[in-house]
């Protein structure tokens, strides 16, 4: 379990799915370019759906680069939301397929396109219910 304290910090800045799972990898200096790493976000993921840190979205089809939320909202299980997501993220072995010069950028820039997911979040992550409490001793 994360500690509130490691959400905070791991959710100040996101907006959606590609800037919580940059952070996540920067704050516990992971690599995307491993399974284990997956594993651990797709556990974090569940964890800050349940507790309601964020909400979860369906992308529509032939939406656009850049078409602005709110998307429809995801109507199924948060286990189906991460295996979605999950089936949905390229290895890093995909990656060298789909762009040989640069893997790491066509991860990094071309994946997270919604042309290859369904499903993201709410851009409201509601970090409040982390935010440390300054006043207690």
């Amino acid at each position: 379990m994360t500690s509130n304290q490691d959400k905070y910090e791991i959710l100040y800045y996101c907006v959606d799915l590609k800037d919580i799972f940059i952070s996540y990898c920067d704050y516990y200096q992971y690599s995307f370019k491993q399974t284990e790493t997956l594993d651990k976000f797709c556990d974090f993921l569940l964890e800050i759906i349940h507790d309601g840190s964020v909400t979860m979205v369906q992308i529509p089809n032939n939406a656009l680069l850049g078409q602005l939320p709110p998307f429809p909202p995801y109507t199924r299980s948060a286990e189906e939301f991460v295996a979605t997501f999950r089936r949905e993220y390229p290895t890093f072995e995909m990656c060298q397929q789909s762009y040989p010069d640069d893997p790491d950028w066509w991860w990094k820039w071309e994946w997270w396109v919604w042309d290859y997911r369904t499903v993201d979040i709410d851009p409201c992550i509601h970090i409040e219910i982390y935010e440390p409490n300054f006043q207690a001793a």
